[in-house]
């Protein structure tokens, strides 16, 4: 049974850093660097929401972010550049980081309860695809569909998180991308699927061969004679 996500489910590191920073502010702890911290994390969360950051990607941001600062320390510009970034300062109270969190937490539970309503259940024989409260099933053969594991996301991987695709024989049909949760698990299981069809469909010829080669019986049980 697979269950779709919203992508908002991804938002779960800036909620759990919203609770944290929440606490060490009414701790006492310095804003700017929980505020800056905070930031950070929900900038990378933004980038992992938005755009598919795989590892040719994040190589090449890497790379390009080396040949900056060499290149800022050729002109001697590393330290102004670093103290610029420094007098950003975020400085919010705690109440607007529970609040953050709590809007997350919001959305994580509506992309869950949706869930619960619009899932899809894979099996050998066909795929099922069940949609609102009465569970309206739809089935579809599994010659008329086929589906691949999707995690280029080097940062969703990370996360645990991937994307099934469903691909149907209709070209009419639009293709059903559902964001799932360890997706490893779901990955493992949806190639022992695959393997079942596949050892189903190599077995049923050699079967049908060797049934046709088997002598048949009289009603006596014995073998007929050749003439």
């Amino acid at each position: 049974v697979i269950f779709d996500w919203s992508n908002k489910i991804l938002y779960v590191p800036t909620i759990l850093a919203s609770i944290l920073a929440g606490v060490l502010v009414l701790c006492e702890v310095d804003r700017a660097w929980v505020g800056g911290i905070w930031f950070v994390i929900f900038f990378v969360n933004v980038l992992v929401e938005e755009y598919e950051l795989n590892i040719k990607v994040l190589l090449i941001g890497a790379l390009c972010l080396t040949l900056l600062f060499l290149w800022l320390n050729l002109l001697g510009w590393v330290r102004p550049f670093l103290r610029f970034f420094r007098s950003i300062a975020v400085e919010v109270n705690a109440t607007l980081y529970f609040l953050v969190a709590a809007l997350g937490l919001i959305a994580v539970g509506i992309s869950w309860f949706r869930g619960l309503f619009f899932y899809v259940a894979l099996t050998p024989n066909y795929l099922n695809i069940q949609e609102g409260p009465t569970e309206s099933g739809e089935h579809i053969g599994r010659e008329d569909y086929n589906s691949r594991v999707d995690t280029r996301d080097f940062l969703e991987r990370l996360m645990g998180f991937g994307r099934i695709v469903i691909i149907f024989k209709d070209r009419k049909r639009q293709p059903l991308v559902m964001l799932v949760w360890r997706i490893k698990k779901k990955a493992a299981s949806l190639e022992a699927i695959r393997a079942t069809i596949s050892v189903e469909q190599r077995l049923s010829p050699v079967q049908a061969r060797v049934a046709a080669e088997r002598p048949t019986k009289t009603d006596k049980g014995e073998p007929p004679t050749q003439a």
